[in-house]
């Protein structure tokens, strides 16, 4: 039986809501022809065990705590039995990102663009290298795209409630998930309640996954 190690009965009381992160020099709007592009705050809401932030691509690290902000073009990582939880975007519509342990993620993009044809989308981008991400994306981020690289392909998702790990094991809790593997041979569609694993193509439901679907502690 495949167990993720991320998807475990307490996990679902931990994620609320939305997906928000908050950035270290603020937000700044840039305007381009016909829409306006923001950057989305990101800040740490909770850190159990020890995390540290790179914005030097790994160069060199800082140790993160509750309350920092976090911004595009940053690296951070958690240790073994550790984890991380950061809110991304303005309070009343936040989302929330958790990192299990020993998970290395690549923040690429947190931003919102805005037109009068299209409204607001917001774009976050993450590159998983190590571990496993839980993103929880709330009923007021409808019109959000979430795109996470990972060793071995692309999965893209919006509102709902995924799990992903870096080497392809995508579980759709809430919500829809389309993976895309790094060859291009394969497209899969993972619905809810489903587990897709990339290494075997196999696409399992939740009761054979380990996964408990308990309900979420809104805020």
């Amino acid at each position: 039986m495949h167990r993720h190690p991320c998807l475990c009965k307490h996990w679902f009381g931990l994620l609320v809501g939305c997906l928000v992160m908050p950035v270290m020099f603020g937000c700044s709007t840039n305007q381009t022809g016909t829409y306006a592009e923001t950057v989305l705050p990101a800040r740490v809401v909770r850190v159990s065990g020890d995390a540290r932030l790179s914005m030097d691509n790994g160069k060199s690290w800082i140790v993160i705590r509750k309350a920092d902000m976090l911004g595009p073009r940053s690296l951070i990582e958690t240790a073994y039995s550790s984890e991380l939880e950061i809110e991304i975007g303005p309070r009343r519509s936040a989302q929330h990102l958790l990192l299990c342990r020993t998970t290395k993620v690549w923040i690429d993009l947190i931003s919102q663009q805005s037109s009068p044809a299209e409204g607001s989308l917001w774009h976050v981008n993450l590159e998983l290298r190590t571990g496993t991400v839980m993103a929880s994306v709330g009923d007021s981020s409808a019109n959000s795209r979430y795109q996470v690289r990972l060793t071995n392909g692309i999965v893209t998702f919006g509102k709902g409630l995924y799990s992903v790990g870096a080497h392809g094991q995508v579980c759709v809790v809430h919500g829809k998930a389309l993976v895309t593997l790094a060859n291009g041979a394969r497209t899969e569609e993972v619905l809810p309640g489903r587990a897709f694993f990339s290494d075997s193509g196999e696409t399992v439901g939740m009761e054979n996954y380990g996964i408990y679907n308990r309900p979420l502690l809104l805020e």
